[in-house]
């Protein structure tokens, strides 16, 4: 299963069967359903916790929540009146969205030698987890950046990546800083426009 870590996943459909042939017609009871960790996989509901005649099935709906990026196993347990059926599961959870406020930053005309004020593009994890970021880069050296982030983001904060323009060569500059991190969608890029003169 795969799972966006700290959001609730869609549920994952197990069908239960109890087979009716000449050699088994003995219903089964089934008496609870556990998973384990539990705080990660869940039952979602406990219909299934009844007595199936043969030839019957029931479905069992399995969701996960994970609490952390990676790889994640656990199990599900079916008790019966007849005994005890283990169920491997697996999951992975994967970052959210980094969000960023800004796509471009015009810097207008300076004169060349000279430095601008400092624009800042502000990165807003809305994800209940921290995100890592890093390394960050611009493919102009007229532009520098100012990490005001550290390395890791909290769950729920946001910070500012600062740019400054300071051309030693006249003329346009068109760049693009790019911003990785371990978040879906990266690495993401904010185009960054100047002119010196």
């Amino acid at each position: 299963m795969l799972g966006t870590a700290g959001v609730t996943s869609k549920a994952r459909t197990l069908v239960l069967g109890n087979p009716e042939n000449r050699h088994h017609d003995t219903s089964v009871t089934i008496t609870s359903l556990s998973t384990v960790p539990a705080g990660e996989f869940a039952v979602l509901s406990q219909s299934c916790v009844e007595t199936l005649a043969p030839g019957a099935i029931c479905a069992i709906s399995v969701t996960y929540t994970p609490s952390a990026t990676g790889f994640q196993n656990g199990t599900l347990t079916i008790n019966t009146g007849q005994g005890q059926m283990i169920i491997g599961l697996e999951g992975r959870g994967r970052p959210g969205f980094l969000e960023i406020g800004a796509r471009d930053l015009n810097f207008g005309q300076i004169a060349t030698g000279s430095s601008s004020p400092t624009k800042s593009i502000v990165l807003n994890n809305a994800n209940p987890l921290p995100v890592s970021v890093g390394p960050f880069a611009v493919t102009d050296p007229s532009y520098q950046l100012s990490n005001n982030c550290g390395a890791t983001i909290a769950a729920n904060s946001s910070c500012e990546l600062g740019v400054t323009f300071a051309p030693k060569t006249s003329g346009p500059h068109d760049a693009m800083v790019s911003i990785t991190d371990n978040a879906l969608g990266s690495p993401q890029h904010v185009r960054v426009v100047g002119m010196a003169r």
